[in-house]
């Protein structure tokens, strides 16, 4: 009997340390992260740790084409943006990107040690970090 609570105690713990190691606050998310996704723009995020992000949408001659801001929050390793444009309108009109902008909640995921903002897995779209 003995010998299965210390297997028991020994599995909590594993359990615990598991996700507590896998878990990511505000100050580690902190920082600037660009798109993998980079069909004809560079999209870039800057997350600040006050709450507020930057999403900055460059050609590809590094001219600015958007600029957007809102407020961020993270909870249970996922990370929600408001005012966030998820598909860049296929239009030439950059100023009518402020009116597909949405609430958008992404999973984090943590890679080489390094966190991850999963767009969307099936197609393999995800934010990276960078400097």
């Amino acid at each position: 009997m003995r010998r299965i609570h210390r297997i028991n105690s020994g599995l909590i713990f594993l359990f615990a340390l598991f996700f507590t190691s896998c878990s990511f606050d505000k100050e580690e998310l902190a920082g600037k992260y660009l798109c993998n996704d980079n069909t004809n723009v560079f999209d870039t995020l800057v997350l600040n740790q006050n709450g507020i992000y930057s999403q900055l949408i460059y050609a590809p001659n590094d001219s600015l084409l958007y600029a957007n801001k809102g407020k961020w929050k993270l909870s249970n390793n996922r990370i929600t943006f408001q005012g966030f444009i998820l598909d860049k309108p296929n239009s030439v009109s950059f100023s009518a990107w402020q009116d597909v902008t949405m609430t958008a909640s992404f999973p984090i995921k943590r890679k080489e040690n390094k966190p991850f903002i999963i767009v969307n897995s099936d197609l393999g779209k995800y934010y990276y970090p960078i400097e």
